[in-house]
C-alpha cells in the first residue's frame, strides 16, 4: 500500500500547483484545507480546492478556523494549521507533509530572519525538515511564485489570490513589498548570505555536539558556564532537541534569556509545555516531567521484594534498616508527602528538610522510599534511618533505594 502525503492546499496558485504537480505524479494525497473565514473570498478558496479534488478523488479535510481567539493572528493561525496537519498526518499514518513554499517565500523568510535576529540553526526553509515530528517537503523552493502562477495558467488550474497578502498591518506583507524593490542580484545575495550563514552554523554545531557529547542527560553547570557566550545558547537548542522537544517556534531571545536565567548559577525551574520543564538543581541542568510521581505498597507482615523504586531485603546498610513490630501492621511503603515528620532521636525532623540537606534532587524526592505504620506514622526513611522507637541491634527488614 503507497504512504500518503499530506498536502497544505489554501487554494492559491502554489499550493494548486504543487497538488496538481504531485497528483501528475501519482502520489497517494489526502488535502488539508483551513478556511478561517477572515475575508470575504475565503469560501471562494474553499469550494476551489474540493472541486479540483471531487473532479481527481483526492480526500480532501477541511478545519474551520474561525475561532482562533485573540492574540496575533497569524501566529494563532499557522499554530492551528499546523495542529490540523498533524491530525491528518496521525489519522493517516503519512509519509511526509507536503507544503507549497516557493523561492520568493524563502526570500521572504531570509529577510524576516534577519530582520527579526532569530538567528535559527538554519536561515531560510530547508526542503526537508521536521516540524511536531512530521517530516515536511518543499519541492518548489527553488521555484518562482511567477512560475508556478505560469504552471496554473498552461493546465487550466483555477486559483484564487488572497487579498490580504496586500494588507500591510502584517510584517510578512511589509517585507513582502519591500522584496519588490530588490533586484534579482539584491535576491542573489540572500541566497549567498543563506549558504554563509550555514558555514558558520556547521562549525558552531560541530562545537556543540563536542560539548554534548562530554554531558550525559544532565548537563553540568561549571562546565556549561565555560562555554563561550556564543555557543551557549546553541548548546540549549540542541539540548532541547535531544530531549525531542520541537524548537521550531522558539526563538534565539527565548534561549538566550534562559542562558542569562543559568548564568547565574540560583535553583530554577522553567516550563517548558504541559509536561515538561528545564530544571537546574545542585550544579546540574536538566529536564524532569511536570507530571508528580507516586506509589504506595502495603505489606501485612515481612516479606522480602523489589520494585523499580526500591528493594526489600533481609540484609543491607545500617541506614536502611528498620525494626518492625506486631502493631505496625500493616505497614505502607510509598513515595513522600509534604507533611510527612519523623520523631529521631535528636527531636522531630520535616522529611523534607533531610531531602534538602543531603541535597537531593526535586525529581529524585518524589520516589525517596518512606514507611508508614498503621497509625500513619512516619517510622522510617531510607538513608535517613528509623525513627526512635524503631532503633535496634536485631532489625526485620531492610529497605533500600
Amino acid at each position: 500500500m503507497a504512504t500518503y502525503w499530506i498536502v497544505g492546499v489554501s487554494g492559491g496558485p502554489d499550493s494548486m500547483a504543487l497538488l496538481d504537480q504531485l497528483r501528475v505524479e501519482k502520489r497517494s494525497l489526502v488535502v488539508v484545507h483551513v478556511n478561517y473565514h477572515q475575508r470575504d473570498s475565503a469560501q471562494r478558496d474553499q469550494d476551489l480546492v474540493e472541486r479540483y479534488c471531487q473532479q481527481y478523488q483526492i480526500p480532501c479535510v477541511v478545519f474551520d478556523g474561525s475561532n482562533l481567539g485573540e492574540g496575533n493572528f497569524q501566529d494563532l493561525a499557522r499554530r492551528f494549521r499546523y495542529q490540523a496537519f498533524r491530525e491528518v498526518y496521525v489519522a493517516y499514518d503519512a509519509g511526509r507533509l507536503v507544503l507549497g513554499h516557493h523561492l520568493d517565500d524563502q526570500y521572504e523568510t531570509i529577510l524576516f530572519e534577519l530582520l527579526s535576529q532569530r538567528k535559527p540553526d538554519y536561515l531560510g526553509m530547508r526542503k526537508y525538515s521536521r516540524i511536531q515530528k512530521m517530516l515536511v517537503y518543499r519541492p518548489l523552493l527553488e521555484t518562482s511564485k511567477e512560475e508556478l502562477i505560469d504552471y496554473c495558467h498552461q493546465h487550466n488550474i483555477e486559483y484564487g489570490i488572497d487579498e490580504s497578502n496586500l494588507d500591510r498591518t502584517y510584517t510578512r506583507n511589509q517585507i513582502r513589498q519591500v522584496l519588490k524593490d530588490f533586484s534579482q542580484e539584491d535576491k542573489q545575495l540572500l541566497l549567498s548570505y543563506r549558504r554563509h550563514y550555514g558555514r558558520i552554523r556547521k562549525q558552531q554545531n560541530k562545537e556543540v555536539q563536542k560539548f554534548l557529547k562530554t554531558q550525559s542527560s544532565r548537563m553540568n553547570l561549571q562546565a556549561y558556564q565555560l562555554l563561550e557566550d556564543r555557543i551557549r545558547p546553541l548548546v540549549l537548542r540542541a539540548f532541547f532537541k535531544d530531549h525531542q522537544i520541537d524548537t521550531h517556534e522558539m526563538s534565539f531571545r527565548f534561549f538566550k534569556d534562559l542562558d542569562d536565567k543559568i548564568k547565574r548559577g540560583s535553583h530554577f525551574d522553567q516550563m517548558i509545555d504541559e509536561n515538561l520543564m528545564l530544571r537546574l538543581e545542585y550544579g546540574y541542568i536538566f529536564m524532569v516531567g511536570t507530571t508528580r510521581a507516586s506509589y504506595e505498597y502495603v505489606l501485612e507482615k515481612v516479606q522480602y521484594f523489589e520494585t523499580k523504586y526500591f528493594k526489600v531485603q533481609a540484609t543491607g546498610p545500617s541506614n536502611c534498616a528498620l525494626t518492625l513490630y506486631e502493631s505496625d501492621f500493616p505497614i505502607t511503603i510509598r513515595s513522600p508527602k509534604p507533611e510527612d515528620e519523623i520523631y529521631m532521636r535528636f527531636g522531630h525532623k520535616k522529611v523534607s528538610r533531610f531531602f534538602i540537606d543531603r541535597k537531593i534532587g526535586k525529581q529524585e524526592r518524589q520516589l525517596w522510599p518512606v514507611v508508614e505504620n498503621a497509625r500513619k506514622e512516619v517510622i522510617f526513611v531510607t538513608n535517613l534511618g528509623c525513627d526512635i522507637n524503631h532503633y535496634s541491634t536485631k532489625p526485620s527488614l531492610y529497605v533500600v533505594k
